[in-house]
């Protein structure tokens, strides 16, 4: 009888665990996620800050350094990132739910410290050996805590870099744009 308990007990927890993996499978299919990555050690002692200004607020993803990436999770649609340095880098995105899609922070040389971009990496470019040793190399990370507490502390310096970078944005062409944009098709 006290075999048949447990025999029973430990059915009953596999159940539950198969039935609550299932439930977080269907919760990642209603959502897409960007993995933010910096392979690059150039500009490495210069940190860049990631946000989600698709509603209008500058919502802080996390803090990159070289080597690192993060993931973020996000609704399906249409969204529009920022990576701030020196100045400030957009990124449209075009999400849909249940696949993962890849953005490199690119640093560029700057004036006093280095610049970022926004680059969309292509669905053509994910099984490239390039791609392959960027997955490799970057640590995975998740800052985002601390993130919130810097991003508090320096609001104004970021609202300034986004409103006055959004400006360029806005007069690049729809090709220029598209160059910045990370399409559907582009996850996987």
């Amino acid at each position: 009888m006290r075999t048949l308990k447990l025999c029973m007990f430990i059915v009953s927890l596999f159940s539950a665990s198969v039935t609550m993996t299932a439930q977080a499978q269907q919760q990642d299919q209603g959502m897409a996620t960007v993995i933010f990555m910096r392979p690059s050690i150039f500009g490495g002692v210069i940190k860049s800050s990631v946000f989600d200004i698709t509603s209008g607020e500058n919502d802080v993803i996390g803090i990159l350094s070289s080597e690192q990436k993060l993931s973020y999770r996000v609704s399906p649609g249409e969204h529009m990132f920022m990576v701030i340095g020196e100045n400030a880098g957009f990124m449209q995105a075009e999400l849909e739910a249940g696949k993962t899609y890849y953005c490199r922070v690119r640093a560029k040389v700057g004036m006093w410290k280095a610049r970022f971009a926004l680059q969309p990496i292509r669905h053509s470019e994910l099984d490239s050996e390039e791609f392959l040793e960027w997955q490799k190399k970057t640590e995975q990370i998740e800052n985002r805590d601390q993130a919130r507490v810097w991003a508090a502390k320096h609001a104004p310096s970021i609202e300034d870099k986004r409103v006055k970078w959004l400006r360029k944005w806005d007069e690049k062409s729809d090709a220029e744009k598209a160059e910045y944009t990370l399409r559907k098709e582009d996850g996987r």
